[in-house]
């Protein structure tokens, strides 16, 4: 074991490249340069510096690793005054863009224009990565989905997508891809497929597609540095979800994989409502999976590589990749002067009334022995109070008044009001979850 480990680590050493002169690639992995090459370069499939690997079992990986090559061209920066006419372009049936901006709000309206904008038959691929932050489904409730005190504690993002699905989390290890096709031919499958095809060109095996269209990869959930995940009883664990829109001419499927995150043992905590015990909602509620980073943990720029190539193979390489270039938020009205559907979008899918004012009916229920507190919500506004304060009728019929119409995600006055006497027992904070900003 000790050998193949020392061999293997003699070969990185050899094989990993070195480049120089100006960056004009993506992700983390291995740096290509105009300097460097001229317009198109042989390129590694599998940057032998970009897997992290078990000693046990890295030389057999590198062994595997050596006949995966392949040639790609150089990826163009496309700056956003450029990028309408790059994507929109009607002669242009492949297009794969890379966003190297960490904001959700921001690739998420760039994704929802690519598939209003790209041509009706275009086959497009979107990568991304954002910084933390949770993703609500089209159609979920966020005091239910989420724990809002502690997303707002820890400075992480909530955002609502566009499509439907459950609420996932994302960070700088996990990639989000994005494939944008004519309905015609869209199908639940057919690109997770390509990802694991992807993932078997690189990672281990036991990498499928679940009955719920979800990557799985199968192994015993011993730490993979410590001991071989695929020997002993295997189980399956989540890698990768999905989530879809469709429009008439147009199918988007966007999805997830998680290449590394350091976040998996504390994710639970921010998908978790204190407040959900409380609530009869409508809408769609996420469905809790056993989740896992890919063994071998992988770099974003190899799995981009990869998932890459697997889209040439479907549908053929005409251009070269567009690369869209981060862009402080100060600026981005200035860099959308000529697409303002992606300024228009990004402001509304940060604002508040998005964010709840999207939220579906539900029901908010609390009770003791002596009070009773229950209101109904649509779209984060109330709509029907029941009180009951001992035998307060004045109080009650006032309070039930006053309460409908308020709106739950604006800062609310109600802290001292007398059906607040009940909460203080089980502390506002946690019952309410960001309602009324108890917190």
């Amino acid at each position: 074991m000790k050998f193949g480990f020392i061999l293997s680590t003699l070969f990185l050493s050899l094989m990993t490249p070195s480049y120089g002169g100006t960056e004009v690639g993506l992700g983390d992995g291995p740096s290509f340069t105009s300097k460097t090459f001229n317009r198109r370069h042989p390129t590694s499939i599998f940057p032998f510096s970009s897997v992290v690997m078990a000693p046990s079992r890295g030389f057999s990986y590198l062994l595997r690793a050596q006949t995966i090559y392949q040639c790609r061209q150089l990826p163009r920066l496309c700056r956003y005054s450029n990028l309408a006419n790059a994507a929109t372009e009607s002669s242009r049936k492949s297009i794969v863009l890379i966003s190297k901006a960490s904001d959700p709000y921001l690739n998420l309206s760039i994704e929802h224009w690519l598939l209003q904008k790209t041509p009706p038959e275009s086959k497009v691929l979107f990568l991304y990565v954002n910084r933390p932050s949770v993703i609500l489904g089209r159609n979920q409730n966020p005091w239910v989905e989420t724990n809002i005190s502690l997303l707002a504690k820890e400075g992480i993002d909530l955002v609502r997508r566009r499509s439907g699905g459950g609420t996932v989390f994302h960070d700088e290890r996990n990639v989000n891809y994005s494939v944008i096709c004519p309905t015609s031919i869209f199908d639940r499958d057919l690109h997770a497929k390509m990802v694991v095809e992807a993932l078997h060109s690189v990672a281990g095996p036991h990498t499928r597609v679940n009955k719920r269209h979800d990557i799985v990869q199968d192994m015993n959930g011993e730490d993979p540095n410590e001991k071989d995940p695929y020997i002993g009883s295997l189980r399956p664990f989540k890698i990768s979800g999905s989530a879809y829109k469709l429009t008439r001419l147009r199918a988007l499927h966007h999805g997830t994989c998680l290449l590394g995150s350091p976040n998996l043992g504390s994710m639970g905590r921010f998908l978790k409502s204190p407040a959900k015990k409380y609530i009869t909602a409508r809408g769609v509620d996420s469905v809790p999976s056993e989740v896992a980073n890919v063994v071998p943990p992988l770099t974003n720029q190899l799995f981009m590589d990869t998932v890459i190539q697997q889209f040439y193979q479907l549908y053929g390489q005409e251009e070269e990749e567009i690369v869209i270039p981060d862009t402080p938020e100060e600026s981005l009205q200035d860099s959308f002067a000529n697409i303002p559907e992606i300024l228009n979008g990004y402001l509304e899918l940060k604002s508040p009334e998005w964010i709840y004012g999207q939220t579906p009916q539900f029901t908010y229920e609390l009770r003791n022995d002596i009070h009773h507190f229950e209101f109904s919500a649509r779209n984060g506004v109330v709509t029907e109070a029941k009180i009951q304060l001992g035998g307060d009728l004045a109080t009650k019929e006032k309070l039930e008044d006053e309460i409908v119409g308020d709106v739950l995600y604006n800062t609310q006055e109600r802290s001292k009001e007398p059906w607040t006497e009940m909460l203080y027992d089980k502390e506002p904070e946690k019952v309410l979850n960001g309602m009324y900003r108890a917190t």
